[in-house]
């Protein structure tokens, strides 16, 4: 379980450092006097419009802000030293948190449909979200069974034996 676990806290911890480092980029770019992506502008992709929409903010906080915070909980959560813990807290929270992440993903592009236009940063958010919420459900699986046969019995709660 150790190797797979540590091989799952990898991909993951890469991945909640690729959404951390694009929610950074687009909060700078959010607050910027005149933002300057590094993004092509077309009829079907414009960052700029996306990012300059309603759908921008949340509650006022800038959505790009959230990515931020929400990442560095992911990254905690996800670090191959969580992973190899039998918390059974950790592994609700992983998956409140890769839950959260992809509510707020269909929230986003359903933002994006409304306006018409999508953002290349904010896809990459979207599927690194996606990825690690397969990732989760992955862990959950391989995971879980191997420590219920161990006799660990708060992972066997979560599972129900």
């Amino acid at each position: 379980m150790s190797r797979t676990a540590t091989r799952l806290g990898v991909a993951t911890t890469a991945l909640a450092l690729i959404g951390l480092g694009l929610s950074i980029y687009l909060t700078v770019e959010h607050y910027s006097a005149k933002p300057s992506y590094a993004c092509p502008t077309n009829s079907v992709v414009d960052c700029v419009k996306v990012t300059s929409s309603s759908y921008s903010t949340f509650l006022g906080v800038p959505v790009a802000v959230a990515g931020v915070v929400y990442f560095v909980i992911a990254l905690a959560l996800y670090l191959p030293a969580a992973w190899r813990s039998p918390s059974i807290w950790l592994t609700r929270a992983r998956w409140t948190c890769a839950g959260i992440g992809m509510v707020s993903v269909f929230w986003l592009i359903y933002g994006e449909l409304d306006v018409g236009a999508i953002c290349l940063y904010c896809t990459g958010v979207h599927v690194v979200t996606f990825a690690l919420l397969v990732l989760t459900a992955i862990g959950s699986v391989v995971l879980v069974p191997a420590e219920v046969e161990s006799g660990d019995e708060a992972v066997g709660d979560l599972v129900g034996s």
